[in-house]
């Protein structure tokens, strides 16, 4: 009895974790590594990110957080039901289960010591992502004593002592704010 139970588990982890899977994108499976940091250099790809060429390469895996990104966020401004909606629908990398992230998801992106990056992104990431469409992303939080009060990350938001960084901001109706959404998929 107990060897079919090995066997049966030795073959479920061959067919979830084998070769197979792992030569999906040349590499083993990433799990999420929060007691890691990715060096991210000025130069070359981040190591942190893998953009998932068998995802049409529309989509980037983050390493340190286990979080997929779409790889180029949304350009047009929407109030944050939209986004919302849009999200949802999404196919990016022709695959469904996207959504808007958390204020804390979004601001795992950013890195406060690269200032030659408009965004504050680690050096070498490889998101498609322009300034002049926008710096405020919706997030998936709204006050939960007032639903009607919504948050979003403004990547070029200055601070008191007039740096640059990204930074959480808050906004009474949703409805009337528009912004841009940068998908997800993950557990949240």
């Amino acid at each position: 009895m107990r060897r079919v139970v090995l066997v049966c588990s030795l073959a479920g982890w061959a067919l979830f974790w084998g070769p197979a899977n792992a030569s999906a994108q040349g590499a083993s499976p990433s799990l999420p590594a929060w007691d890691q940091k990715f060096a991210c250099g000025t130069t070359g790809p981040c190591v942190r990110f893998r953009v998932l060429s068998n995802w049409k390469s529309e989509a980037v895996l983050d390493r340190e957080t286990g979080l997929v990104w779409q790889r180029e966020p949304a350009t047009l401004l929407h109030a944050q039901s939209v986004q919302r909606l849009g999200c949802q629908s999404n196919a990016t990398g022709d695959r469904y289960g996207w959504r808007l992230p958390t204020q804390v998801e979004l601001m795992t992106l950013g890195d406060p010591t690269n200032v030659n990056d408009e965004f504050h992104l680690p050096g070498g990431h490889p998101f498609i992502v322009a300034v002049a469409d926008g710096t405020e992303f919706w997030s998936s939080d709204n006050r939960p004593d007032d639903p009607t009060v919504a948050d979003a990350v403004n990547f070029r938001r200055i601070n008191r002592d007039s740096s640059i960084a990204p930074g959480i901001t808050q906004f009474e109706g949703p409805s009337t704010f528009f912004f841009r959404a940068w998908c997800v998929r993950g557990p949240s």
